[in-house]
């Protein structure tokens, strides 16, 4: 995954939010803090980032990228596989707990 980064187009601003969500992401997936249960607040903070990601498209300016599709794409996927399997693994066997950072990339584009 390969960020294009071009500060001058960019701007401040939305390249603070870039780093904001691309931190919270990696905190989040490559933590040993098991999830328990689908209410643990973690699992909106990663559809916020995602919905960030999402609405990404909205915010490049012109032909200037500021994350490549590719990129994008598989963030998008990571998050959307990631609370898949959260949601079918709690939901059908209670009292299961998931570390995020024991699960694969192969598995979260299976449940995405």
């Amino acid at each position: 995954c390969y960020f294009v980064l071009l500060y001058e187009d960019f701007g401040m601003e939305r390249f603070g939010e870039f780093i904001k969500y691309a931190r919270k992401y990696r905190e989040i997936l490559h933590s040993k803090i098991c999830f328990r249960s689908m209410d643990d607040s973690r699992i909106n903070t990663l559809k916020e980032i995602r919905d960030w990601f999402v609405n990404g498209e909205k915010q490049k300016v012109g032909p200037m990228e500021w994350i490549s599709p590719q990129c994008q794409f598989d963030l998008i996927l990571s998050i959307n596989g990631f609370l898949g399997i959260l949601e079918f693994i709690l939901k059908k066997y209670p009292g299961s707990i998931i570390q995020p950072r024991r699960i694969s990339q192969d598995m979260l584009e299976y449940y995405s």
